[in-house]
């Protein structure tokens, strides 16, 4: 060769080349690794059910048909009345409305997920800790998406000793007053049990005055808390919470069944 010591020079350059991709791949799947949304889109809500680690999840219907042969009763997406959801910290779960992801933490994730779901997620307006006061100051925050329902799950964060239930149910009827306007129908939920005893004598009066004034106004009462009270009614069923205040994927499960019971009675 020539110039002997241009080999030299270029197994040289190629070895640092070599070592420079091997340590710039090892870098890059330790942070995928460390970051799995950085490799991977949260799904589009109805489309891809996930559970909170991503993992795909083969949900049970919703409904067990009367005949154990029969087929769930299944309507096409299409079809679905659209909803969107207002709540606060249990409607927003693990969600993330904004990239039209709905977590199974989130109390309606099997109402929108399981395979005979009676309705089809249109978007969520909710935030952590927030009252029915900020629920209906954004119900047009849910009326922009142009859904055929709103679902209403408030009141957790109004509780308090001496709170009036009326103000609450004030606030809901500013909700079903604006969306009226709209052409839209309104359903509200009963709010779960707590795992203190104070609050959840609070909690049960306040789902006692949120019934009675559902039944005198003729909205559509949702009974999602029905599902997850123990013994005597009283306090939270074993294994359906995740801290006292947060149903558990298994009692979100339950309270989506108890929503979509009265849903599929409308839709008939």
């Amino acid at each position: 060769m020539r110039y002997p010591w241009l080999a030299g020079a270029l197994a040289a350059v190629c070895l640092v080349a070599v070592g420079a991709a091997i340590f710039i791949g090892l870098r890059t799947g330790n942070a995928a690794a460390a970051n799995p949304s950085a490799s991977a889109q949260a799904p589009a809500g109805v489309s891809a059910p996930t559970n909170s680690t991503g993992a795909p999840v083969s949900l049970a219907p919703l409904i067990a048909p009367e005949d154990p042969l029969a087929q769930p009763s299944i309507i096409p997406l299409e079809n679905r009345p659209k909803v969107v959801f207002i709540g606060d910290s249990i409607t927003l779960g693990t969600s993330d409305f904004a990239n039209n992801y709905v977590g199974d933490r989130s109390w309606f994730y099997a109402l929108v997920n399981a395979p005979d779901a009676p309705v089809a997620f249109a978007g969520g307006v909710a935030d952590n800790g927030i009252n029915t006061s900020w629920m209906a100051e954004h119900v047009w925050d849910a009326l922009s998406k142009q859904p055929d329902m709103i679902i209403v799950l408030g009141g957790t964060n109004d509780i308090a000793p001496g709170a009036d239930p009326a103000s609450s149910l004030a606030n809901l009827q500013r909700i079903v007053d604006a969306a009226a306007q709209a052409g839209v129908k309104v359903a509200v939920c009963t709010i779960p049990p707590s795992d203190k005893p104070n609050v959840d004598d609070l909690t049960r009066a306040y789902n006692d005055a949120l019934k009675n004034w559902a039944d005198s106004t003729g909205i559509i009462l949702l009974d999602t808390a029905a599902p997850l009270r123990g013994a005597e009614g009283i306090g939270w069923a074993p294994n359906l919470t995740a801290d006292g205040t947060h149903p558990s994927a298994e009692g979100a499960v339950l309270m989506s069944q108890a929503a979509a019971t009265t849903l599929r009675y409308l839709s008939q």
